[in-house]
């Protein structure tokens, strides 16, 4: 079956590109305007000589494949997949809101009713993903986008990691972000003997405590300098509700819910049908299903067709192992690269970006990438506030701004993009996004030839 829905001999048919919003290892998203009706969109640009890795064309292949089938309000939505004869173009609505991770890091931590009023409608997203067998695998503040400056209504992007689950098969492979992977994922780390037990559904519901404890206290619930001890900590399960002054003023309540998702065993943790009944949420997931559109037929039908495989092109994911679910023969364990670096991470780039945007990379060493989100977790760890002269030691003074002393120039320009970033969301700066941060946009790349 063809991925594409139309094929043109040029793109300048159908869309006008304007500027770019962010590149990855095989993609680059333009900012565009539809020739029809003037609508915004995101666009998504892969060469097609990349198609002829069969793995690749497999994992793009099921990851448009789910986004045609998912059509929800808190759901980016595809428009069609375009082709050329030298290119692929993945038209998407374009969003215009930002991150949940960029407001989070102006803002946060959130006030409880404006964590659980985006809350609610994360768990919706996740109720029609699992209802129909798909399961999102990168579920972060990053993956979370808020659809117009202002507007408090947030959608999933980035499917490059979500497959169809079957009860028969399961799921296997390292896939996800350290921070928010659950322990069942991260089989054979440490100390801990690998099971090679297929994982399901629950390992959303984990990631959906630590992305609601971050709400709350924008702190995570497992911190660690570097991802093999961050890993460690996962695996153990073992968390608490600290530093003690983030968490004096949260309900008892919303401490309950993200005790019964941050589980170690999967078939002790919330399900998201536990998750809609539970009191801290149960009146706002009511009320927002409430006011969502009816979703049609079409939209709730399980897709048969491809019930098995599963994840797309991960640009944003920590994987180990093919993109149909199956771990490799011989790399049944993570393979843990050096400074906490994790395997084809990005980031998105600002809040003008878009529901496709692969943002800019930053490289934090010889062997991989590792997301904003990423690089701003662990920073957090690497001095206590208290000791200024720590080797590659970042403390956050009193103003808010970081403080750094013998700071690698990676992650100083990753720190100083997230300073630039948190001005620009808390003084209500421009859309625009730049390589730097936000601000005045460069001028329009060519359109690609």
């Amino acid at each position: 079956q063809s991925l594409a829905d139309v094929t043109v001999n040029d793109i300048s048919q159908r869309y006008k590109m304007q500027e770019e919003l962010g590149a990855g290892a095989q993609a680059t998203v333009y900012k565009g305007l539809s020739r029809k009706n003037n609508q915004k969109v995101a666009i998504k640009v892969l060469d097609a000589k990349e198609l002829e890795d069969d793995e690749l064309y497999d994992a793009l292949r099921m990851e448009i494949t789910l986004l045609r089938q998912l059509r929800h309000p808190h759901i980016v939505n595809l428009h069609e997949v375009v082709r050329t004869p030298d290119r692929i173009y993945i038209i998407q609505e374009c969003l215009g809101g930002g991150e949940l991770f960029e407001q989070l890091l102006a803002k946060g931590p959130f006030k409880e009713d404006y964590a659980l009023a985006i809350f609610a409608q994360i768990v919706l997203a996740v109720d029609y993903m699992h209802g129909l067998d798909v399961v999102h695998r990168d579920l972060k503040a990053e993956n979370l986008v808020f659809s117009a400056k202002g507007s408090p209504a947030i959608k999933f992007i980035d499917f490059g990691g979500a497959c169809t689950w079957t009860p028969d098969e399961g799921l296997v492979g390292l896939v996800g972000t350290p921070q928010y992977v659950a322990p069942e994922v991260v089989t054979g780390f440490g100390e801990v003997d690998p099971t090679e037990k297929p994982y399901g559904k629950e390992c959303d519901m984990w990631s959906m405590g630590v992305l609601l404890y971050v709400m709350l206290s924008k702190t995570m619930p497992f911190r660690a300098k570097e991802v093999d001890q961050l890993l460690k900590q996962v695996v153990k399960g073992k968390f608490s509700f600290k530093p003690e002054e983030r968490w004096r003023h949260i309900s008892q309540d919303a401490r309950d819910l993200i005790s019964k998702l941050i589980v170690l065993d999967p078939q002790k943790r919330f399900s998201v049908a536990q998750v809609k009944e539970h009191p801290w949420c149960s009146d706002a997931v009511s009320k927002c299903a409430a006011s969502m559109p009816k979703l049609s037929e079409a939209a709730t039908k399980k897709d048969k067709k491809d019930a098995k495989g599963g994840g797309g092109l991960g640009f944003g994911l920590f994987r180990l192992g093919s993109r149909a679910g199956k771990t490799p023969k011989g790399q049944e364990k993570p393979i843990i690269p050096r400074d906490g670096a994790t395997p084809g991470n990005s980031s998105r780039d600002g809040g003008g970006g878009g529901a496709a945007a692969i943002p800019k990379r930053f490289k934090t060493g010889t062997d991989g990438y590792a997301s904003r989100e990423q690089q701003f977790w662990y920073a957090m760890e690497i001095s206590p506030p208290s000791n200024m002269q720590q080797q590659g030691g970042v403390k956050i003074g009193t103003d808010g701004k970081f403080q750094m002393d013998n700071v690698s120039e990676e992650m100083r320009a990753i720190l100083e993009d997230i300073e630039r970033k948190k001005q620009g969301a808390a003084g209500g700066a421009s859309n625009s996004v730049t390589a730097g941060g936000l601000g005045a946009p460069p001028p329009p790349p060519p359109p690609p030839p």
